[in-house]
């Protein structure tokens, strides 16, 4: 978890003057944008998957009812889930990126 998402996790639970406050004490105000797009990004409450076709969207409504499900292409397949602070990465992007890493390193 970035700075950015830390912050944003506070500011459901704290004053939003007093993170404010202490993000310009910080030097941090300007990780504002970011805070803003990980509060945007953040599902209401629940669970959430994200998968990367629309035909994967009524498979996994049935395997997880209570979880909102949306689609992101860049995925390219497979799926994320996200259950409060636990995440399940299964997405081809992901395999593939750490394919890359391995390869280089």
């Amino acid at each position: 978890m970035n700075l950015a998402q830390r912050y944003a996790t506070v500011l459901k639970s704290v004053d939003a003057k007093k993170v404010l406050a202490y993000m310009k004490h910080k030097g941090h105000l300007s990780l504002l944008p970011k805070v803003l797009r990980a509060l945007e990004r953040e599902p209401e409450g629940g669970d959430r998957v994200v998968v990367a076709h629309e035909k994967d969207v009524s498979k996994l409504k049935k395997k997880y009812p209570d979880a909102r499900v949306d689609v992101d292409q860049k995925l390219v397949g497979g799926f994320i889930a996200r259950s409060g602070s636990t995440v399940t990465d299964a997405s081809y992007r992901h395999a593939l990126v750490q394919l890359y890493h391995h390869t280089i390193n």
